[in-house]
């Protein structure tokens, strides 16, 4: 339990959360739901400016500044969260994923803040790679880019514009998302989803190697990066295909994990989360939130499936989900129902124990791309530069395989995370190696 502080605070300065916030904090006391930023720097870093540089970037996002006050269903942003901490270890650029896994796993404490903190993994002089961990409850990928972008324009000397505390992405749902029609926009998905199961049989995913409860899970990674000739020849494919390079990635993501599906014909979700951004009304700036969604298309795969015409077919969906108003589902309807059965519980251990197995039974099982695309920062700052930018994520109840992508400097990050034990490392690099393997030969 987090303690109740009910003091007053100025205006603006403090906020509850939203149903999907709440839903969040709920989703990450089951198991994990951090991630953490991945970003290898070139040039000399001192601790001193590095710890200067992350004070203003906790200055400039109220979010940065926030700790948590109340229980379960109930909770409040409120400031006068500590510094941003930061730990400095030194190891090869090997030890870069067991510390990111690490790190997934290692609980804030919401209490005190930050929900976030980070690690400078120094390889050697003049080299090394900057882990930065969120509680997904403030924050995204694309949220981690923008704090990369003001770090890099702080440690170049910039002062940073201190911005206002955002709302939460469910106070930018348009209206005809919310009550009624967003019910029945997620009914009319259902019933197209269920049709197509009708005909095409249930979806397929990853067989269970090892049962295990939500709270004994461990996300396991690895990092693929694919050189800028490599993605650029891919990119130009992809257009002249008429599909998008996450299209791309899509259908290569597919084709590697379908072998070990065990099925000859495969009915496979795909699920790509998505920038909403832009898609609220009003936009949402470039602020540090949590700002994100899902979209999910169906896809039937089998032994001679050709990567473009399913590139094309997952352009397709995403665009068809996009039209439906799909993203907008899990705001409107799925976060306020998960809470309502919490309550209903009467939270603590019964109302986890609730959400876990309404998740469990009613999560559309999908194998997930979280494709941030190409990342606007600047490269360098005096003597440092940018070499590359990726990430990954604690699954937590949402799912047990999926993927992350950034492009930076035209360097891709792609990187693999299962659920441990459920499925295996073993089953992991085999997929990743298929992965690798499909994603050159299409670039050609």
């Amino acid at each position: 339990m987090i303690p109740r502080d009910m003091t007053a605070h100025p205006a603006m300065s403090q906020r509850a959360l939203s149903p999907t916030e709440q839903t969040f904090f709920v989703a990450d006391e089951i198991c994990s739901l951090n991630f953490v930023m991945h970003c290898e720097l070139a040039g000399e870093l001192d601790e001193a400016a590095l710890r200067n540089a992350l004070g203003k970037v906790q200055a400039r996002h109220p979010l940065l500044r926030m700790r948590l006050e109340g229980d379960a269903g109930s909770l409040w942003f409120r400031p006068g969260a500590e510094a941003i901490p930061l730990r400095l270890i030194d190891a090869p650029p090997a030890a870069v994923a067991p510390e990111a896994e690490r790190e997934l796993h290692t609980r804030f404490d919401g209490a005190r803040g930050p929900l976030i903190r980070c690690v400078w993994i120094r390889h050697a002089s003049g080299h090394g790679t900057l882990l930065t961990t969120f509680h997904h409850l403030i924050g995204d990928g694309i949220s981690g880019a923008l704090l990369l972008r003001n770090l890099m324009q702080a440690l170049d000397g910039a002062e940073l514009e201190s911005l206002p505390l955002a709302d939460s992405m469910d106070s930018h749902v348009p209206a005809t998302a919310k009550g009624i029609r967003g019910y029945a926009g997620m009914i009319s998905v259902g019933l197209q989803t269920l049709a197509k199961n009708l005909r095409r049989g249930p979806f397929r995913v990853l067989p269970v190697e090892r049962p295990a409860s939500f709270d004994q899970r461990r996300a396991a990674i690895r990092l693929l990066r694919f050189a800028p000739e490599v993605v650029s020849r891919l990119s130009d494919r992809a257009r002249q295909e008429g599909t998008t390079l996450h299209g791309a990635l899509g259908a290569a993501i597919l084709l590697a994990c379908y072998p070990e599906l065990g099925h000859a014909s495969a009915h496979i979700a795909f699920s790509s989360a998505v920038n909403m951004r832009e898609q609220f009304s009003p936009p949402v700036g470039d602020v540090v939130g949590m700002y994100a969604s899902l979209a999910f298309s169906p896809h039937l795969v089998d032994g001679g499936t050709e990567l473009w015409l399913l590139a094309r077919e997952i352009k397709r969906g995403l665009d068809a989900a996009f039209a439906a108003g799909q993203p907008f589902h899990g705001l409107t309807c799925i976060a306020p129902w998960l809470m309502y059965r919490h309550r209903q519980a009467g939270g603590g251990d019964a109302g986890r124990e609730t959400v876990a197995k309404v998740i469990s039974r009613g999560m559309l099982k999908a194998f997930g791309l979280t494709n941030i695309g190409k990342v606007q920062l600047t490269t360098e700052a005096g003597p440092l530069r940018v070499e590359s930018l990726g990430f990954v994520v604690s699954l937590s109840v949402l799912g047990d395989c999926a993927f992350t992508a950034a492009t930076t400097n035209g360097i891709l990050c792609l990187n693999s995370i299962v659920m441990e034990p459920v499925v295996s490392r073993a089953t992991q690099d085999r997929i990743v190696e298929r992965l690798q393997g499909i994603v050159l030969a299409a670039a050609g």
